[in-house]
């Protein structure tokens, strides 16, 4: 979806409709079409804004109302509510509708809807007809490899492959990924080094206080049976205040793949097959799992499954503490092959 919208952002239309729930995309499309049709300096006197959901005649008279001197103008409405379910009214729906149709060219009408649009009703088919509608949803994990080097090259600053891989790892542990989140750590990390080009040693010390950033440096000891560097690791995690029960589930996870990784090169399978399986979409971190699932047994994998699943069920009701955690994950450390 995010390289199809950079393509569809660049078309020309009278109407953009930005919807979604990822508020950067929408910021970002935003400015990227104000400043194509109107140069930032007369935004001040030719950029009507409206901030809350217009009727149509507040709507009709931004859109109408041409310039003193004439020339380009844009009127931006930052909640275009009509566009969604339970909202608007039919009498004004009809008349945005027809208005839609008929905005002038040297306008620029951008709508914003806080959330999805109800296709279903006519007033969005109708616009439809006329606005590039962009959904800005969160990206796919797939989706942040090129939005990554897009950005970082606006920024002025360049990720090594092993930054990116780095970075990637880390936002792969995420539920959510916030693209905000990644544009600071960038602009973070530029400020560690003086040459402008973030590797990997940059990025690990600039993220150092990202909790995924922790965990990740405990998945990768626990992958390559590094006993001594788990047990501290795991130490640090407690003591810096995360979560336990967040360490655990992602000590679950990581196990559960190395499990796969070693049930599919077991069975003849290929990397693309483990991907498959897994749902991950970075070729390095699935052949990373397959050199790490090496150094464990299918059974100490699945005892640790299940030993890592009944300890989630005891921190989430308070039976037990970080100790437990410590003795599974050790034990996986030192299990034989």
């Amino acid at each position: 979806m995010y390289l199809d919208n950079e393509k569809k952002i660049k078309e020309s239309h009278r109407i953009y409709v930005f919807c979604g729930s990822e508020q950067y995309l929408v910021r970002q499309y935003t400015n990227q079409v104000l400043e194509d049709h109107l140069p930032r300096e007369e935004w001040d006197v030719n950029l009507h804004i409206i901030e809350e959901m217009p009727s149509f005649a507040v709507l009709a008279e931004a859109v109408n109302s041409v310039p003193f001197f004439g020339g380009r103008y844009a009127v931006l409405v930052r909640d275009a509510g009509w566009l969604q379910a339970g909202r608007g009214n039919a009498a004004d729906e009809e008349r945005i509708a027809e208005l839609a149709e008929n905005v002038p060219d040297d306008c620029r009408l951008v709508l914003i809807v806080q959330g999805k649009i109800d296709g279903r009703k006519k007033i969005a088919k109708a616009i439809k007809k006329y606005a590039s509608v962009i959904e800005c949803e969160p990206l796919k994990q797939k989706e942040l490899s090129p939005w990554i080097q897009k950005r970082s090259k606006e920024l002025g600053i360049r990720i090594t492959a092993d930054g990116m891989q780095y970075l990637l790892s880390v936002l792969n542990l995420m539920s959510e990924i916030s693209l905000d989140l990644i544009e600071q750590e960038m602009k973070k990390a530029s400020l560690y080094t003086d040459k402008k080009m973030i590797d990997r040693a940059v990025l690990a010390e600039s993220m150092a206080a990202i909790p995924e950033a922790s965990v990740f440096r405990l998945l990768d000891a626990l992958g390559d049976k590094k006993t001594a560097e788990v047990a501290k690791l795991l130490k640090q995690q407690e003591e810096s205040g995360v979560p336990l029960i967040k360490t655990t589930v992602l000590l679950a996870r990581q196990v559960r793949m190395l499990w796969q990784a070693s049930a599919v090169r077991d069975g003849g399978g290929n990397m693309d097959d483990l991907m498959r399986e897994t749902g991950i979409r970075h070729s390095f971190i699935a052949e990373k799992l397959v050199r790490q699932s090496k150094n464990f047994s299918l059974a100490s994998l699945r005892q640790a499954m299940c030993d890592l699943a009944d300890a989630e069920q005891s921190l989430k009701s308070g039976r037990t503490d970080g100790a437990v955690l410590e003795s599974i994950v050790l034990s996986l450390c030192m299990a034989r092959r």
